[in-house]
């Protein structure tokens, strides 16, 4: 028996779980500098402007997304009365948190370029394995972190960046509602339709991210 298809699966779980740790934390640590850099230290005081994944994965919500690919972290406390402009600095430290993921991405496709370079066609040892689990799961979760979190529905990132745009009329009129954003999102997720969205959303993005870097695959 070959040892190294043995341990593939073992090698692609590991990946999985090492990219999902890694973006949770890289994304809260994203909202935290950000918040950080427009005046509200609340995240650095409670210890969150740091990509230790320690500080941002909640239990249960890890295991969610490494059983039923949805799940979550602690989200960053964010005090919105130390901003000068606090709906304008809320949605900027909002889109801060799939921005990250997005540069993930990229870093997922120059990863591809150099694995082209350097490797492709290489004899397949563990790290070669690893490195292309690595790369596809790096690509992939990160555009679906980055689609979903951009759905404006509280709590979500895109909720506070969609509200930004709103009269405040209309903004303290839909707020009180925010309570119910975690029963429409089960509910969509419940129906399949969030999983048509974001099926939709990433296939595009994917396919853009083909032409800028120029792959054929």
């Amino acid at each position: 028996m070959n040892l190294l298809y043995f341990f593939q699966d073992k090698i692609k779980i590991v990946a999985f779980i090492i990219v999902i740790v890694f973006s949770l934390s890289f994304h809260e640590f994203s909202h935290a500098f950000a918040a950080n850099l427009l005046g509200d230290s609340t995240a650095k005081q409670n210890n969150r402007l740091t990509l230790n994944p320690l500080r941002h994965m909640n239990f249960l919500g890890t295991l969610c997304l490494i059983f039923f690919k949805f799940g979550w972290a602690n989200p960053v406390p964010v005090n919105v009365n130390n901003f000068k402009k606090p709906r304008v600095y809320m949605a900027l430290v909002s889109f801060a948190g799939p921005f990250s993921n997005l540069i993930l991405v990229t870093l997922g496709f120059f990863l591809t370029k150099i694995y082209e370079i350097f490797l492709l066609g290489a004899y397949e040892s563990y790290f070669v394995i690893f490195l292309q689990y690595f790369i596809n799961y790096l690509i992939m979760i990160n555009l679906q972190l980055f689609v979903f979190n951009l759905i404006p529905i509280p709590p979500l990132d895109g909720y506070r960046i969609f509200t930004l745009i709103l009269p405040k009329r209309f903004y303290y009129s839909i707020i009180k509602y925010e309570r119910f954003g975690n029963i429409l999102i089960l509910f969509l997720l419940w129906k399949g339709i969030l999983n048509k969205i974001l099926i939709l959303f990433v296939v595009r993005l994917f396919n853009y991210f083909k032409i800028l870097f120029n792959f054929k695959f």
